[in-house]
């Protein structure tokens, strides 16, 4: 997935909270885009629904941190860092895998 499926999906102004409102069965990979000052994420479950979001932090490293402590309270548990998967003049794109 590229920051263009996270356009693609649209982006509400619903925060990190709202996308995860209970635990359930199956991993979950979270993708963070930001271009320019705006950070828009996307979850993914197993069964390739999303739900996209916009990060409230004002930088990556803290929309990072907000994820994972939304995640964490729904009782997630981080698989693995996040992975930068794009970094150039477009933006920079990372993402991490929850179960």
């Amino acid at each position: 997935m590229t920051g263009a499926g996270v356009a693609r999906h649209g982006c509400s102004r619903r925060g990190p909270a709202s996308l995860v409102p209970a635990r359930q069965a199956g991993p979950v990979e979270v993708w963070l885009v930001q271009r320019n000052l705006v950070i828009k994420g996307l979850a993914v479950r197993e069964d390739e629904t999303a739900a996209s979001f916009a990060a409230r932090s004002l930088n990556m490293r803290g929309a990072q941190r907000e994820v994972s402590a939304v995640m964490a309270s729904a009782g997630y548990t981080p698989s693995g860092r996040w992975e930068v998967t794009a970094n150039n003049s477009a933006g920079t794109e990372v993402m991490r895998r929850f179960r």
